[in-house]
């Protein structure tokens, strides 16, 4: 009976990890989709927080519906997800993942390097699991060849962090006389 009990604890704890991931993919193929219903009415928890990058915190649906459709205003995302790891315990998760590609900036209409790392806090709600917190941040891309900044100067790697790669800094290469660089 315990070897039973303990096979039975594991499938549970295996399928519950495969779903929390399948939301969090779900989540992803709507951000790519720029689906603001999917993403604030499927994702999210009704009172879920999202804390972006260099933008304020949205809590609750509508800051949340506000929140991605500015998004969706400015920029287009393509990016790739990967899934570092999944903790279920009981109603709650923590997914930790990164994704890197491109995002096409609207205005100056742009594609630039696209790289983050995100920390998702998961709440089962009715049996299907929800965005309670949501936050990323940059793990700066390299300089992709020909890449532009919003002034038109090329962008080049700078710092010792060059021969890392992932971790270079990008610079315009105008810096100085650049006022639209912003990377």
């Amino acid at each position: 009976p315990a070897v039973v009990a303990r096979e039975e604890e594991a499938a549970r704890a295996a399928a519950a990890e495969t779903a929390v991931k399948a939301a969090v993919t779900q989540y992803f193929d709507a951000l790519g989709a720029q689906d603001v219903p999917a993403i604030v009415e499927k994702s999210y928890a009704p009172d879920g927080v999202f804390f972006p990058h260099q933008l304020p915190t949205a809590k609750g649906s509508d800051e949340l519906r506000a929140a991605y459709t500015q998004i969706f205003q400015a920029i287009k995302l393509d990016v790739k997800l990967n899934i570092e790891s999944a903790e279920v315990s009981g109603d709650e998760a923590v997914v930790v993942t990164s994704s890197l590609g491109t995002v096409h900036v609207n205005e100056p209409n742009i594609d630039v390097p696209e790289a983050n790392r995100e920390i998702f806090h998961m709440h089962k709600i009715d049996g299907d699991w929800r965005i309670q917190t949501y936050m990323f941040n940059k793990a700066e891309a390299p300089a992709a060849a020909g890449a532009r900044c919003g002034c038109a100067g090329l962008l080049r790697k700078e710092g010792p962090r060059e021969e890392v790669g992932l971790g270079a800094r990008q610079v315009c290469a105008r810096v100085g006389s650049c006022t639209a660089h912003k990377l």
